[in-house]
């Protein structure tokens, strides 16, 4: 099953919200609420209706906290000391300082709870560093503790402070439950190495920062949360430097968006997970979401699990509470999953106001013909069994027919949906074996008239499909063999043998020190229109070390259509599309020969050398990726990698010409960025 699903049954839900009655449109009107004595905190809700509707079963408005002046802070030291082996109780209701005895180190065996049935509240008279600092410590347990300032509703955009509320450094098996992080002009609770931490039913609100946060140590902390709120005042992904962490029936709830958990060390490894994988993350799954709910997704390394776990935008939050009652009634049953779709901050234009149109996103399960297995190879003759005729042609795979089919239901959806939903609907479908199928999008006012059997190119000719199964035929979608019969499966497998992506990884030795270099082709879709298909692919060099981070050198993309095969390449970091084409043997033959010795390029005014990869291996191998920009009698121009002398990847086009019978290198020049 694909990683990403979103659970059609009606949940419980944890957020109660004050309805407050505004026009359709991104204004935020209202504020977060502040910390009350008792009970579990909600996030702020803003309907997205014109009209007011009934309150949500169990809604009530948070009061405001009677706060004391700074003088009336009382010194948490008069109720004891946070000490190993101590169960500390600390009076509801009042507001403690924690200015001399907020740095606790090597402390163990320690409890820190409320004396009565509300939350202990620790603060400080100043917010220059953290309200606890803990170091060293091992099983620390705080229970029913508020942790904040009373601070009015950061605005939209705040520019965070570095100071969080809470920071773990090298700490072991640390417990919050039923605790609230709130008013924090930088994160709420960061974590520094530290691992075994558990957030039990806690809340995170009006925070300038992220809510959750790591700090630079190389070592990846370890957290368990479960039924915790996620608020934050902004939307875009979360990198988090965690290991083996999962979050089980929380909710991530952010103006104009939501925080999204991405695990990665730092913002520029995020960025290079996300450039070379985005429809494998959380991140990118969610692109265009405006809320959802994720029964279960896992990054590729495990790092980050999350089960039952709800992203919403605080402007649809009600809306989106509606849909929940209201839709898995009127979807069929090969419906997986749903969300309602739109646009988020991090999604906008710089300078540009959000576009307020609503759609939904629906996956569909469908079935395929599975690939008829090869017959067994015959030598010396025809085996009894074997019929010397030609086998039939082999059932296609899934066609328009089929999709059509698998859209019958959505053909009347338009008059059952809320009217504000008057943008698209995305539909992704899945096969039985939970691989992507292909995506569509119909616009609401064209389900009717776009899903019609006796009109099958109508959605080709009004939209596009985006194919994601590299075994689908493009000819069986367009009606016609001008669409091309070449799949995106033949076209990978010719420019895996280019671009030296056999065999996958190959071990170097740099330095005496172990890396580990993989040639990367990815496939990205196969795009369909009437009369033509185009599949995309995406190149690249991934460079790990046993003790640092995974490098990530993009170098190419290529396009492919599926008629004749012509192939387009356009390099990272420019616009302009290149005819390119697959090396034969005399051309990789001739480039091999004049890269045996290393290639001395101008880089910022100094000299770099270069060589191939097989130069770096114990066993020799090819391992040279190269594709031809142009070829005549007498000039030849190629892309390949090249390796410098820390054996990291450069791009290169070299330029080889002809002069007197001897193939040359005239000019060599680094790609961009490389």
């Amino acid at each position: 099953m694909h990683d990403l699903t979103y659970t059609l049954q009606d949940l419980p839900r944890k957020l109660l919200a004050a309805v407050l009655t505004v026009s359709l449109g991104w204004a935020l009107s209202g504020c977060l609420p502040t910390p009350t004595s008792d009970g579990t905190l909600q996030p702020t809700v803003i309907s997205v209706t014109p009209t007011p509707g009934p309150q949500p079963s169990g809604s009530t408005v948070t009061p405001k906290p009677t706060l004391p002046a700074h003088q009336e802070l009382i010194p948490v030291e008069t109720y004891g000391a946070f000490a190993t082996g101590h169960t500390l109780e600390l009076p509801d209701g009042i507001w403690l300082d924690a200015e001399q005895a907020g740095r606790i180190s090597g402390v163990s065996a320690l409890t820190v709870r409320a004396s009565g049935d509300g939350r202990a509240i620790l603060t400080r008279n100043g917010a220059d560093r953290a309200i606890l600092t803990l170091k060293a410590c091992d099983t620390v347990v705080f229970q029913q503790v508020r942790f904040g300032y009373d601070q009015p509703d950061w605005p939209d955009q705040t520019e965070p402070g570095s100071v969080p509320l809470i920071e773990l450094v090298d700490c072991v098996n640390v417990r919050f439950e039923d605790c609230a992080f709130f008013g924090s002009a930088g994160d709420a609770l960061r974590l520094n190495g530290s691992e075994g931490v558990v957030l039990d039913n806690c809340t995170f609100y009006n925070n300038a920062g992220a809510p959750l946060a790591t700090g630079d140590s190389w070592l990846a902390s370890q957290v368990s949360a479960s039924d915790c709120l996620f608020e934050s005042i902004g939307s875009g992904m979360l990198p988090l430097n965690l290991t083996a962490s999962t979050f089980t029936r929380c909710e991530w709830v952010g103006r104009q968006g939501y925080l999204v958990p991405l695990a990665a060390a730092n913002s520029q490894q995020a960025q290079d997970r996300l450039q070379r994988a985005l429809r494998t993350t959380l991140v990118g799954q969610l692109g265009h979401i405006l809320a959802t709910r994720v029964a279960s997704f896992a990054d590729s390394d495990q790092a980050i699990r999350i089960q039952d776990n709800l992203f919403a935008s605080q402007e649809v939050f009600s809306l989106f509470d509606e849909l929940e009652q209201n839709l898995p009634g009127i979807l069929p049953p090969s419906t997986l999953s749903w969300s309602l779709s739109g646009e988020k901050a991090e999604e906008t234009e710089p300078g540009a106001s959000l576009d307020p149109t609503l759609g939904l996103r629906v996956s569909l399960k469908a079935e395929i013909v599975p690939p008829p297995t090869p017959a067994p190879t015959v030598t010396g003759g025809v085996s009894p069994t074997v019929s010397p005729t030609d086998a039939p042609a082999p059932e296609r795979l899934y066609d328009i027919g089929r999709l059509l089919d698998a859209l019958q239901p959505f053909k009347e959806l338009a008059g059952q949906l809320d009217p504000l939903i008057t943008g698209s609907v995305d539909f992704d479908l899945f096969d039985q074996f939970g691989a992507g199928l292909l995506s569509l999008s119909i616009p609401v006012d064209q389900l009717a008239s776009w899903i019609d059997r006796s009109r099958p190119d109508t959605m080709l000719v009004e939209g596009r499909l985006l194919v994601q199964n590299p075994d689908l035929v493009p000819a069986d979608f367009c009606l016609r063999e001008t669409c091309g019969i070449i799949t995106a499966r033949g076209q990978q497998t010719l420019l895996t043998a280019a671009l030296a992506g056999e065999p996958a990884q190959q071990i170097v030795y740099p330095d005496g020190e172990a890396c580990l270099i993989e040639h990367q082709l990815g496939y990205e879709g196969t795009t369909l229109s009437e009369t033509s298909a185009w599949h995309r692919f995406t190149f690249g060099v991934e460079r790990k070390t046993a003790d640092g981070l995974p490098e990530w050198t993009p170098v190419a993309t290529l396009e492919s259509e599926s008629v004749a095969g012509a192939i387009w390449l356009t390099l990272d970091g420019k616009a302009d599309r290149l005819p390119c084409q697959v090396p034969d043997e005399t051309q990789r033959g001739r480039v091999l020969s004049l890269l045996q010795e290393p290639l001395l390029v101008m880089e910022a005014g100094q000299e770099l050398s270069l060589q191939m990869l097989s130069a770096w291996l114990e066993e020799p191998a090819l391992a040279l990726p190269l594709l031809v920009l142009s070829d005549d009698q007498t000039r030849m121009t190629v892309l390949t990698v090249l390796y410098d002398d820390a054996c990291r990847p450069r791009a290169v086009t070299l330029e080889l010409v002809l002069a007197d019978d001897t193939w040359t290198i005239g000019a060599a020049e680094l790609q961009k960025g490389s």
